[in-house]
């Protein structure tokens, strides 16, 4: 009988779990994680303004998303067959929320529609397709109109990333401003790599030929988004 090499609380620990020690990860000494930056404790308050209701949470959520579905570094990108959500640690979002991502595509569903597989990450329980798993975490109000979270993507045990958001509401629409790369697997596939010097040469060449810097030719910068990398 072949012995799994796996320790046992790996095989049942499920995604809330696969989160903790993620986090804890970015957060401690670890030649798999590139830490970018050490954030201070935020100023925030966790309690949710009066006024504001679980629809316009669910507005912030979904911003935040689509957000990270337009700027990560996993090796899959939007060749993924699944995307899957995660809601603070090892929840999905709200049905709501889900209809609002009914006709994109990769398709999206909650986290609990996946599993983790050895070596292939998380893949759809019911077709075994890989998917992304993308996350939002609540760290709380600055005032009524700016709120702070977490996110990232994870992928695998080897790609994964953690992310601080400012989003603020403007002229009645709530958007990100701030994007802060916290943590970042520093074992990346090949393929993400062979994607990441892609975007580096064609940058280069857009530099060159526009006069742009490698920074402002740089398709994933959004303006008027203040994304800081700290590399």
């Amino acid at each position: 009988m072949e012995r799994n090499p796996r320790p046992l609380f790996c095989r049942w620990i499920g995604y809330g779990g696969w989160l903790c020690l993620f986090v804890l990860a970015c957060r401690t000494p670890d030649p798999m994680v590139r830490r970018i930056q050490r954030l201070p404790p935020p100023e925030v308050s966790p309690k949710r303004p009066a006024d504001v209701g679980l629809k316009e949470e669910d507005d912030i959520r979904e911003v935040v998303f689509r957000h990270l579905w337009q700027h990560n570094e996993s090796g899959q990108q939007k060749q993924a067959g699944f995307y899957f959500l995660m809601v603070g640690i090892g929840g999905d979002p709200s049905p709501e929320l889900l209809q609002r991502f009914q006709k994109h595509q990769p398709p999206v569903r909650p986290v609990s529609a996946s599993r983790v597989v050895r070596r292939s990450g998380s893949v759809d329980r019911q077709t075994g397709r890989r998917g992304l798993v993308f996350f939002v975490n609540w760290v709380g109000w600055r005032s009524r109109t700016e709120v702070l979270l977490e996110g990232g993507y994870m992928e695998s045990s080897t790609s994964f990333s953690i992310h601080q958001y400012t989003v603020q509401k403007q002229q009645g629409r709530w958007r990100v401003v701030r994007d802060i790369l916290h943590a970042i697997s520093q074992r990346q596939s090949k393929a993400t790599q062979k994607q990441q010097d892609t975007r580096g040469q064609e940058g280069e060449a857009l530099s060159r030929g526009s006069g742009a810097t490698p920074h402002q030719a740089n398709p994933r910068s959004v303006a008027p988004l203040q994304k800081q990398t700290f590399f």
